[in-house]
């Protein structure tokens, strides 16, 4: 169980961290 919610976090980090480049 604990591998999916790192999964989602990961997948989350990366996309924040994706829009930042996108935004600024």
């Amino acid at each position: 169980m604990l591998y999916i919610v790192g999964i989602v976090v990961a997948a989350f980090g990366h996309a924040s961290l994706r829009a930042r480049e996108l935004l600024s």
